[in-house]
């Protein structure tokens, strides 16, 4: 193999700066966008004769004759890569290999400037070009910018691309190396710091073919195709895991997948998954976890699946809402929003790296911290977008997940919102006005149907029964309640006046107010005495809400009020019922807190009764 780098033609290129810039500044952590890229590279590149991608990440760290073998007939004048930092390794290498099976490997022709009879250019567009976009429909990439974080996560920015495929009649099996480095000048001419290993023909760098590419990979560790096997796979010289040991790293990527592919490793109706997805490590095997046992995502897999089944209404999970999302103008469907209220559930301890406790600890491989309330956005080709951030539940007992799939008629229009590291929608990015309203409004109508479903509820009554969970009745069999004689709601006002003249209340907030060592409820009032009423009377019960519309005061034994705030003035209480006076005619915000050690929605009975008239 020969060292073959780019050098600017008279009429100019892109520059390896820019091409190494090209994926913008990710929010999300290079690890997971390699994750994200390389998989959604493989389900791009999937065998029309197959139901099933096979992908694979697995780790290792080179034999002295691999590491030998690398250095000096994979990348020769490796020391001539100017920027990639190849000239300073020294001692023991590791490397990733991410494979993809059941896919059609990259094929067309070597050089950029061919013309392929069979319009597949693949090859050229992965090792070669950049920002060509990509015609194909209901696929995840673009532009192709993705590739760009192969390099990123090499410490060297150096990768060995090794694919089979099939051309000119026949399997073809082709090897090259290629890294990204500076800017530089070589024998009197400028290069773009592009670099590439292979076969130069009239200067262009062109791959080692067939046996003598499997030869080759064979060496430097790489899993060789089977049969008639064809896809892909890429080795990642000198992985950087971004401060994290090798056992973090290799359980990122792990927790990575489950977060970003769940859709793609669950089954489908009436067929299997559509990705399978394996690790491992010096050849040791990486249990990949399903993803119903890493919550939240179980219930994310749960809204997906019963999305795509034919299950009857009545037959649905408990709180489960199934909402289309439209436009007025123009009038159509856009996509399908499902929503699924779930028990908060302890999560899992996994060491990938992140510590809560210090700022500087390389990120959490999960997406959401913290309690979810949060959409998943995909589209065709089922493949985490983002985790939409909706309203918080109000019960800290609960959380609430959903999937929006966007219509396959707007795959496109959607995929044009999407950065070249497709983990968000931004209407911004779309030329045309149609299409950028379409993603737009789609986004804002998301946002009405989970207020709608979710959203703050408030009561002006006298006498108001207010659960802390807006859908704690559909809840709580979820958690084992039962359905009992409930408490009584007693409403002692016996005043007709209107309202105007009567005292009310306003909700304004209901929901969790957890200690560290203690489960606590707290609903925020804001009570208004009627007029020249010198003193009214707060009547307080608390009950756990049932399933059917009940409540029952016994069903948690640790239920009890802890206290309330009159304006300035705490009282401590106990016990299940309470009576608060409230002095003046004045408004006053109240804060009344009770405390419960299950998985239950707390429902507050408030009742107002006018004790003294001046």
């Amino acid at each position: 193999m020969e060292w073959i780098p780019e050098k600017y033609p008279p009429s100019g290129t892109i520059g390896a700066a820019g091409f190494y810039k090209l994926l913008g500044r990710p929010q999300l952590d290079p690890l997971t966008v390699l994750v994200r890229e390389t998989a959604q590279n493989s389900w791009d590149a999937r065998s029309p004769r197959r139901q099933s991608v096979k992908f694979a990440i697995d780790g290792k760290e080179l034999s002295s004759d691999e590491r030998q073998f690398l250095f000096s007939s994979v990348l020769p004048n490796r020391h001539l890569a100017r920027g990639t930092g190849l000239d300073t390794i020294s001692g023991s290498s590791t490397a990733l290999y991410i494979t993809d099976r059941g896919t059609i490997g990259l094929g067309g022709p070597f050089s950029a400037s061919d013309v392929s009879d069979s319009g597949v250019y693949d090859w050229v567009d992965f090792v070669l070009n950049v920002g060509k976009a990509n015609t194909q429909g209901h696929t995840g990439g673009t532009y192709g910018f993705g590739k760009t974080i192969a390099y990123v996560v090499s410490a060297v920015n150096t990768v060995v691309v090794y694919s089979r495929t099939r051309h000119g009649g026949g399997l073809q099996t082709r090897l090259m190396a290629c890294a990204i480095g500076s800017e530089f000048e070589h024998e009197g001419a400028l290069h773009t710091g592009r670099h590439w290993w292979g076969i130069s023909e009239a200067g262009a760098p062109t791959p080692l073919l067939d046996e003598a590419a499997d030869d080759y990979a064979r060496q430097i560790g790489m899993p060789l195709f089977e049969g008639t096997e064809t896809g892909t796979t890429l080795m990642i010289v000198e992985p950087d895991f971004g401060g994290r040991t090798v056992d973090q790293g290799m359980t990122f990527l792990v927790e990575a997948a489950l977060w970003n592919l769940w859709p793609k490793l669950v089954p489908q109706p009436s067929r299997g998954p559509e990705m399978t997805a394996k690790f491992s490590w010096n050849g040791t095997r990486i249990s990949v976890p399903s993803p119903e046992s890493r919550p939240p995502l179980g219930g994310f897999v749960q809204a997906f699946q019963e999305m795509l089944s034919d299950t009857p209404p009545g037959e649905r999970p408990p709180g489960f809402s199934l909402n289309t999302v439209g436009l007025s103008r123009p009038k159509k469907t856009v996509g399908v929003l499902a929503t699924v209220p779930i028990v908060t559930r302890p999560r899992p301890n996994i060491d990938d790296g992140f510590s809560p406790t210090d700022a500087n600890s390389p990120r959490s491989a999960s997406m959401i911290i913290g309690p979810a309330h949060h959409v998943a956005l995909i589209r065709s080709p089922n493949l985490v977008v983002e985790y939409l951030e909706g309203p918080p539940s109000p019960e800290a007992s609960f959380e609430w997940v959903g999937v929006f799939k966007a219509a396959d008629a707007e795959d496109r229009v959607f995929a044009l919102a999407e950065p070249p590291t497709h983990d968000t929608w931004r209407p911004e990015l779309i030329p045309d006005r149609t299409d950028k309203s379409i993603v737009k409004m789609a986004l804002q109508n998301i946002g009405k149907i989970l207020e709608s479903l979710w959203g703050s509820r408030v009561s002006t009554d006298q006498g108001a029964s207010a659960s802390t969970s807006s859908v704690a009745h559909q809840l709580a069999h979820l958690v084992g309640g039962s359905r009992g004689t409930g408490a009584q709601h007693i409403d002692r006002s016996t005043d007709s006046a209107s309202p105007s003249r009567r005292a009310q209340m306003v909700i304004r907030y209901s929901g969790p107010d957890d200690l560290e060592m203690e489960r606590r409820t707290r609903v925020d009032l804001l009570v208004t005495p009627a007029p020249k009423t010198t003193e009214t009377e707060l009547q307080v019960g608390i009950s756990i809400a049932l399933a059917g519309g009940g409540t029952d005061s016994q069903a948690d034994p640790g239920l009890s009020l802890r206290s309330a705030s009159v304006g300035d003035h705490r009282i401590e209480l106990s016990g299940t019922q309470a009576s608060i006076t409230i002095v003046g005619s004045d408004p006053v915000p109240i804060s009344i807190v009770a405390a419960r050690t299950t998985d239950f929605s707390v429902s507050f009975d408030l009742q107002l009764v006018e004790v003294a008239n001046r």
